[in-house]
């Protein structure tokens, strides 16, 4: 039997033990310094809640975070400027994320991101297709998807439209939606069909002619410039009669796409193309803006053009994460992503915020605090729809006021997977000439299409411009290393 003596001495050399390796390195790890740029989160606007959810956010990741936050519509602007001047955030939210990946990986601003998703626990049983969708340089991951693949369909106000007789399926002929949408132009002030400005949705029309505007694959696996086409000459002679029948929105050119989801909302437009999980968005703004109205919102998958072809638009990742390519701390940054966009603890954060602060329950039902909600807080379905854990796995403890319009959602869109439209993406590293012009020749394509729609120049007259300009930066070379790489 020990003495008291040795228990005692025994007890002190324990102590000391574990003393000494908490000196050296075996306590809790620091919390790590991120520098965060990404436009609001926690689904308020409010400064005082934004600061709660960041504390929550800190408290769970084991971060010491500090907040670069422009508003949503000048962030894509403000992200560029702070890359440009060398100022590169540990962790930075990026839009349009299957061109942005490329060419900010090309310009060096992204850590290569392999090894650190390796080692993440929240990322294991995330099927990897989300991480192709990402490679970039060497064909290694560049940036996290935040949602999975996106589509976009036209919404419409079917109540609207049996108001004029309108009658489409989901989906309808070119020669179609023509006809019938200009039963909505030739009786009343209503748009008939509403697009934002961003250009790179003209896909979901240009897919009806079989047409693309990039470099794409021909049946044999050779690279050919898929804009310089009869196909897509022809969409673009198809949209330009849209516009000036006035189907589509005169004003289609300067719309952000705020003004176009207002135009649906306010009942000025009869259709608007956009995210197949807007329709909870919409549902909600058009109940709040006229409480006595029966929304009916129906979706067209696609308009089927003349040999049979059209899709859905298909944006595969638009909005994504990079971790900065100067970042001391690239897993903790890469463990941050993770969490927050993979794990159902931080999409509710980062989504709905605090409990009891962005948000309150009441019946049952999750309701935005007075402050949350005059800071824009909402408590929806469409909130956390499309992340990577789904709905019914949050666990959150209270139902959404739309929940009950869930099993109609999926009702209308269970087809759109049958209807989705191409999407090619080129890898960067193919073809040095490609990285360096790709961003100048998406460009051009898009002035020289809208220049065509709206009528400014003819499409012959289009096309000389865009072969000079074509030459000018030796596209063929571009075509040339392309297939080299096949």
């Amino acid at each position: 039997m020990l003495s008291a003596k040795k228990i005692v001495t025994i007890m002190t050399l324990s102590l000391l033990v574990i003393s000494f390796l908490f000196v050296i390195g075996y306590a809790a790890p620091k919390p790590a310094p991120l520098t965060i740029a990404m436009p609001t989160w926690g689904g308020s606007a409010d400064p005082l809640l934004m600061e709660e959810v960041k504390k929550e956010m800190e408290k769970r990741t084991n971060t010491t975070i500090k907040m670069i936050a422009p508003p949503a519509n000048t962030y894509s602007d403000k992200i560029n400027v702070l890359l440009s001047s060398g100022d590169i955030p540990d962790v930075f939210r990026i839009n349009k994320a299957m061109i942005s990946v490329h060419t900010f990986t090309t310009r060096g601003f992204a850590a290569p991101l392999d090894k650190y998703v390796k080692k993440s626990e929240h990322l294991k049983k995330v099927d990897p297709k989300y991480f192709d969708y990402m490679r970039s340089t060497k064909g290694q991951i560049y940036a996290l998807p935040r949602l999975k693949e996106q589509q976009k369909v036209i919404w419409t106000r079917k109540e609207i439209l049996d108001q004029y007789n309108v009658k489409l399926s989901s989906t309808p002929t070119t020669e179609e939606f023509l006809t019938e949408m200009s039963k909505v132009k030739n009786n009343s002030n209503i748009i008939p069909f509403t697009h934002s400005k961003f250009l790179d949705n003209l896909p979901f029309l240009y897919s009806s002619f079989d047409a693309y505007p990039e470099f794409i694959k021909d049946k044999k696996g050779k690279y050919y410039d898929g804009f310089n086409t009869p196909e897509m000459k022809e969409a673009h002679r198809y949209i330009n009669r849209m516009y000036k029948m006035g189907v589509i929105d005169r004003e289609f050119p300067t719309n952000d796409n705020s003004t176009m989801r207002n135009k649906l909302i306010s009942g000025r437009s009869a259709s608007a193309l956009d995210y197949d999980n807007r329709y909870f968005y919409y549902r909600e703004g058009i109940t709040r803006l006229t409480p006595d109205v029966q929304v009916d919102l129906f979706p067209i998958f696609k308009l089927v053009g003349p040999t049979g072809k059209g899709g859905a638009l298909n944006e595969a990742i638009q909005d994504a994460y990079m971790v900065g390519s100067t970042s001391k701390y690239k897993q903790a940054a890469t463990d941050f992503i993770a969490w927050m966009c993979y794990t159902a603890e931080g999409i509710k954060t980062v989504m709905l915020g605090v409990p009891g602060k962005n948000y309150v329950v009441e019946n049952g039902i999750g309701i935005p605090t007075p402050q949350g909600e005059a800071g824009g807080q909402t408590v929806s379905m469409n909130s956390v729809l499309g992340m990577f854990v789904a709905v019914e796995d949050l666990n959150l403890g209270f139902k959404f006021a739309d929940q009950d319009q869930f099993s109609k959602y999926l009702s209308l869109t269970k087809d759109i997977n049958k209807h989705t439209g191409p999407k090619h993406v080129i890898p960067a590293g193919n073809s040095l000439a490609y990285d360096k012009f790709s961003a100048t020749l998406n460009k051009k394509r898009q002035e020289l299409g809208l220049k065509m729609i709206i009528g400014t120049t003819s499409i012959e007259n289009a096309y000389k411009e865009y072969e000079a300009f074509f030459a000018s930066i030796n596209g063929n070379q571009i075509l040339k290393e392309l297939n080299s790489k096949r």
